[in-house]
């Protein structure tokens, strides 16, 4: 017969929650009666770093917060294994909630976290987050950001975009900026907006991709770049483009997408540039235009 091994099955020492964590990945054949103590038992005689391994494997990174919280519930030697481990809880997801992205910002302590917030639809729903609130309560460890994805909706941007224009994420790696809009909204504001840029841009950024966001690209001071995607974003200077092509010399992806033809112009074949501009990206192995 097939046993689960649920925290009812796993006696841990020093045991003091009545909380249970069932961890269904975990399996037995078992022909006789008596064998889920056995089992009880290796799992308890195993090292903390292997009963660490088992955690990392059966628990999603991007859906770690509530999971762990469970698993620290179940006795005290797995509380201080998981609570002492920074790099569990250094994922981000304002889908958690406040408390949950709280105690993560707590026990994640100096490593680098990867922040996320990112709605289902168009709209922010009643079981969201508000996406102003959240970026104020990471925003304290922005010194820590090594990743940040924002997919918010229009409605909702600018008070985003205002918490974050005079911030400072110098240790930023990878930025995913996209708005979402109903098929009838407003096209996006023509007017650029600057975010992450007033205090010394972003120097380590390898990773950008920005769609339907207006993001002025020249204060973020980009270059050393290893992918570049622009889907939709009007009135984006060429010269800026030019700019970060001719300072990251590492690029390996890059791709344009406009769906409107009447914005590729002024992105493409601004007048005052050079005929015949020079851009060497030795390293690049995917090209993709779109419009």
């Amino acid at each position: 017969m097939s046993a689960a091994i649920s925290s009812t099955d796993v006696e841990c020492p020093m045991r003091h929650s009545s909380t249970t964590f069932p961890l269904p990945s975990i399996q037995a054949q078992t022909p006789m009666s008596g064998r889920s103590s056995t089992i009880s038992t290796t799992v308890n005689s195993l090292p903390d770093e292997l009963l660490l391994d088992i955690f990392r494997n059966i628990i999603p990174q991007q859906k770690r917060m509530k999971d762990l919280v469970r698993l620290s519930g179940v006795c005290r030697r797995w509380k201080s294994i998981i609570e002492d481990v920074s790099t569990l809880w250094s994922w981000i997801d304002g889908e958690d909630g406040l408390p949950f992205v709280q105690k993560s910002l707590q026990l994640s302590r100096d490593a680098p976290l990867d922040i996320k917030f990112e709605t289902k639809s168009w709209e922010i729903s009643r079981d969201d987050v508000d996406p102003a609130l959240f970026l104020s309560e990471v925003l304290t460890s922005i010194a820590r950001w090594k990743s940040l994805t924002l997919g918010i909706p229009a409605t909702s941007s600018t008070p985003v975009f205002a918490v974050l224009r005079t911030a400072s994420a110098l240790n930023l790696e990878k930025l995913i900026l996209i708005q979402k809009y109903r098929c009838w909204d407003l096209e996006p504001t023509d007017e650029s907006l600057i975010i992450l840029g007033e205090a010394g841009g972003l120097p380590r950024l390898e990773h950008l991709d920005i769609s339907l966001t207006p993001i002025a690209l020249a204060p973020l001071q980009l270059s050393g770049l290893k992918s570049l995607s622009l889907s939709n974003i009007k009135f984006v200077s060429a010269d800026d483009i030019l700019h970060v092509l001719q300072h990251s010399l590492e690029l390996t992806v890059l791709s344009f997408n406009w769906r409107d033809d009447n914005d590729w112009p002024t992105v493409f074949e601004d007048q005052k540039l050079p005929a015949s501009p020079s851009i060497e990206l030795p390293m690049l192995h995917e090209l993709r235009l779109m419009k």
